[in-house]
C-alpha cells in the first residue's frame, strides 16, 4: 500500500487486490452484460449506481467483501474522524459502502471533471485496462493506471478519464458515507 497527496492536502492510497485474471474475467463479464441502456449512449456506459452491492454472483460478493476490508485497512476510522475506533463507532455509527458501480470505457469514452460529494470517500478499481487506456487525473495529478489497482480518495477531490484510446477498460467505482447505527 502507498500513498500520495494531491494539491499536497488530500491523501490518496493505493492498493493492490489478490483477485486472480479469471475473477477479473467473470466480473467484467457479469458488468458488461448489465450496463443501463441510457448510460450505453452517455460519455461512458455503466451499471446501475447500487449494481455491485445488490448482485448476488459470487464475484460481487466477494468484490464488495474485499472492497470494504480493504477501506477500513487503508482507512481507518480514527484517520477519518480524530477520534479512536472504539469511541467513534459508539456514537458516530460506521463508514460503509453505499454506492458502486461498473464502468466500460470504449474508444472515444471519457468522463468529465467530477467529485463525489457528498458522500466522504471514494474508490476506483481497474478490472481491465488495455494498452492505450486513459490514466485517471486528479487536480493536477495523473495516475497511470494497472489492471488490480485500487485507489482510494476523498470524495471531494475533484477528478476526470480523459478521451479513452483503446476498447474495453473497465472499472469498479464506489463510494462510503457514514451510516448511524
Amino acid at each position: 500500500m502507498q500513498f500520495e497527496f494531491v494539491n499536497s492536502r488530500s491523501a490518496v492510497a493505493f492498493m493492490e487486490s489478490p483477485f486472480s485474471k479469471t475473477f477479473h474475467n467473470r466480473l467484467s463479464t457479469t458488468i458488461e452484460q448489465n450496463l443501463t441502456p441510457k448510460s450505453i449512449e452517455e460519455s461512458f456506459p455503466r451499471t446501475d449506481w447500487e449494481f455491485i452491492i445488490k448482485n448476488q454472483s459470487p464475484e460481487c460478493i466477494e468484490f464488495r467483501d474485499w472492497i470494504s476490508n480493504a477501506f477500513y485497512e487503508v482507512m481507518p476510522v480514527e484517520r477519518l474522524s480524530g477520534v479512536p475506533a472504539w469511541e467513534a463507532s459508539s456514537y458516530m455509527g460506521q463508514i460503509k459502502l453505499v454506492k458502486c458501480w461498473g464502468s466500460v470505457y470504449n474508444k472515444e469514452n471519457y468522463a468529465e471533471n467530477h467529485n463525489h460529494l457528498p458522500f466522504t470517500h471514494s474508490f476506483v478499481y481497474y478490472l481491465k485496462v488495455p494498452e492505450g487506456s486513459s490514466p485517471l487525473e486528479m487536480e493536477g495529478t495523473t495516475f497511470f493506471v494497472r489492471e488490480n489497482l485500487c485507489i482510494f480518495f476523498p470524495a471531494h477531490i475533484n477528478h476526470s478519464v480523459p478521451v479513452n484510446k483503446s476498447d474495453g477498460r473497465v472499472i469498479i467505482a464506489g463510494n462510503f458515507n457514514w451510516v448511524l447505527s
